[in-house]
């Protein structure tokens, strides 16, 4: 159960820090104090999604934070183990929620930073909010859907998993049929555009690399005469030599022939002449290899033609099907699968129409299987209201489901509808057109209280759930609420006195202007105070309205 509630800069609140006690919990106030505001605020710390207007106007975060009596929820202790998160040893589980301006919002478990969707996982296994608008939400038959499967449990929920995925399936496998059956003569245009482009590329032979070495060669044949002249230049200067010049070999010879005269008086010239050896063999070995350059070299018009027309080839295909030879070769590889393809589409389109049946009887046989949990599930929903409703003062109501089969969806193939009688001899009929609103919130309230007893949800919050009835009807709304929160907690915003006077903790809701600013406070009520709050809720102070209070508490 929800122990302590802590908010800072939530709205019109200031600071507040509130402790609940098991049972029933009751927050009173004028019309506009800010009940809700802290409903609001607990269903921030719960993980519901942050507003920005949620900060107080001046401040730079809002913060809520809740600590929570754990000791008997072997789930939240399981979740716990399963993300990692430390155990509180006196069996307490701490949740605290920071929004900011700047949008830096951060998820906090006993301490820890979360994900927001790990957080929200503890939120659901904790607290059941029922809003203040929430029973409209039981007009919507998607609503009265998911109420029915929330009852059926964990069966209903991987039922429709299952069907998800194959309504998935089965739909994008149709829409590959459809793209397959597509106007004949679409599809023979595109194998002849897809075939004259491959012929195209194929025709070209190309080769990875090519362009490169193309680029290469173009160069050496642009600069073909100053190739051979300089070529010719460096034989003459390594070994030929010029009218009246050594070359670079004869130097080097003579200046060996000149240091092995000297080695007859100096025996330590010797590395000398090895070293002018080696280069003397090194500048022989040069000049061979620049006179086989220069013989190699050659002038070809014709040769240069041939490259540049290749070049102009490449560069035309590069602008229809790729910045590079290996992008031509890669789209090549891409048309020829299309072609391939298309060549089988026969083929492909009895493979896909057996896939479909395949999936769409799989979706029909799971689909079943759902629709029977659900009218098993109904037929249990409708045994276990049906104690409720004079609990409710509905004692003549009659509740049905109805189930109808509709068009395949990702939930299966149930229309869900919750029919209702709520007076002897009319008919059943849909809940949206005859229901009133103090009947919607009275069957959302029997519905939230068979829900909590399968989910075991230790808190239970509503928002208002006296909207629209009063007189003998909010009495035994009064009980019902008194009733559930015998076995577990419950905290009310309520208008009713009859509701107010059933708390086992009153808390009184109240704003005052200080310093120019509206803040909202809210305080535990002592018995005198009760009494006071109860006599303001039955329409004023006087001494009737006081005796009458104190008539409800001791009742």
């Amino acid at each position: 159960m929800l122990k302590e509630l802590t908010i800072d800069n939530f709205a019109l609140i200031e600071h507040l820090e509130l402790e609940f006690s098991s049972g029933l919990n009751v927050l009173t106030g004028e019309t506009g104090a800010g009940k809700s505001i802290i409903i609001d605020a607990v269903g921030l710390l719960l993980g519901q999604r942050a507003k920005q207007e949620y900060i107080r106007q001046g401040a730079q975060k809002a913060v809520v934070s809740g600590l929570f009596a754990v000791h008997d929820k072997p789930a939240v202790r399981s979740l716990l183990a399963e993300m990692g998160l430390p155990e509180d040893e006196e069996g307490n589980l701490v949740l605290s929620r920071q929004i900011s301006a700047s949008g830096n919002n951060t998820c906090r478990v006993n301490g820890q930073p979360v994900t927001l969707a790990m957080y929200q996982k503890f939120g659901s296994l904790l607290v059941d909010i029922h809003g203040q608008h929430d029973h409209q939400s039981l007009l919507s038959e998607d609503m009265q859907r998911q109420l029915l499967d929330e009852y059926c449990g964990s069966e209903a929920d991987k039922l429709k998993a299952k069907l998800r995925d194959l309504y998935h399936d089965w739909q994008q496998t149709e829409r590959q049929l459809q793209d397959l059956l597509r106007n004949a003569e679409e599809i023979a245009r595109e194998e002849d555009y897809y075939k004259f482009q491959l012929e195209e590329i194929d025709k070209a032979g190309l080769t990875p690399g090519e362009e490169e070495e193309l680029e290469r060669e173009k160069q050496r044949l642009d600069g073909a005469e100053t190739l051979a002249t300089g070529a010719d230049k460096i034989r003459v200067l390594l070994y030929d030599g010029g009218p009246g010049e050594l070359s670079a070999y004869d130097a080097i010879s003579q200046a060996i022939n000149e240091l092995q005269r000297m080695l007859h008086y100096d025996k330590e010239l010797q590395p000398l002449v090895e070293s002018l050896e080696q280069a003397l063999y090194q500048v022989e070995e040069c000049a061979g290899e620049v006179r086989r350059y220069a013989d190699g070299l050659s002038f070809d018009p014709q040769r240069i033609d041939q490259v540049e027309s290749r070049l102009h080839l490449l560069r035309q295909l590069k602008r229809k099907y790729g910045g590079t030879v290996a992008d031509i070769l890669a789209y090549r590889d891409q048309i020829a699968a299309s072609l391939e393809e298309l060549s089988h589409r026969e083929e492909n389109q009895e493979q896909l129409q057996q896939a479909i049946a395949r999936l769409k009887k799989q979706y029909y046989e799971y689909a079943e299987q759902l629709t029977e949990v659900r009218r098993q599930g109904a037929r249990k929903l409708i045994d276990r209201l049906s104690g409720l409703w004079k609990d409710l003062a509905m004692e003549a109501t009659r509740f049905c489901v109805a189930i109808r089969e509709v068009s395949p969806q990702p939930h299966g193939k149930d229309e869900v509808e919750f029919l209702i009688s709520p007076n002897p001899g009319e008919d059943l009929k849909s809940l949206a057109k005859i229901a009133s609103g103090g009947e919607l919130s009275r069957v959302m309230l029997a519905l939230k209280t068979v829900l909590a007893e399968l989910d075991h949800i230790p808190t239970m919050i509503f928002d208002e759930i006296d909207t629209g009835i009063g007189g003998e009807t909010i009495r035994k709304v009064a009980e019902k609420l008194a009733t559930i929160a015998e076995h577990r907690q419950v905290l009310c915003v309520t208008h009713s006195a009859a509701i107010a006077a059933k708390a086992h903790r009153h808390f009184a809701i109240s704003k005052e202007v200080v310093g120019g600013r509206t803040v909202t406070y809210c305080k535990p009520l002592e018995p005198e105070q009760r009494v006071r709050e109860l006599a303001r809720m039955l329409g004023g102070t006087n001494q009737v309205a006081i005796e009458h209070a104190k008539e409800l508490l001791k009742a």
